[in-house]
């Protein structure tokens, strides 16, 4: 019984130390992709691909006119770019699949080819 005693304390210190080598920082780092509004009514790229269950963050460049995406199912808020500006929205997708955004203001004669297409594998 003695020995059981002295050796509890050893394991809890080796199970203690084997748990603190794991790095604290284990939050993923987010992918950074840079989508710009461009002058001619489109968004650039008009498609990404990122990973499911990782932190992306979408750093949103306005050009030229007013624009906006949302996208509920992958968690991006509803998102105004304005010219000379930057938005930063950082989201998870928490499922594989396809999913299109398409800028929600009538923005001039392409605006119905002014999608983003998000690609979560």
């Amino acid at each position: 019984m003695k020995r059981l005693i002295a050796i509890l304390p050893v394991s809890a210190l080796a199970l203690l130390f084997s748990v603190a080598a794991v790095p604290a920082s284990a939050a993923a780092t987010p992918q950074v992709v840079t989508i710009t509004a461009s002058v001619t009514s489109l968004f650039s790229p008009s498609e990404i691909t990122v990973h499911a269950g990782q932190p992306v963050e979408l750093k949103l460049v306005g050009q030229n006119g007013v624009h906006e995406i949302a996208s509920p199912e992958l968690g991006i808020p509803t998102t105004m770019i304005t010219p000379g500006s930057t938005k930063t929205v950082t989201f998870t997708p928490k499922k594989a699949g396809t999913y299109t955004l398409h800028c929600l203001i009538p923005c001039g004669p392409t605006h119905d080819k002014m999608t983003i297409t998000i690609k979560v594998v």
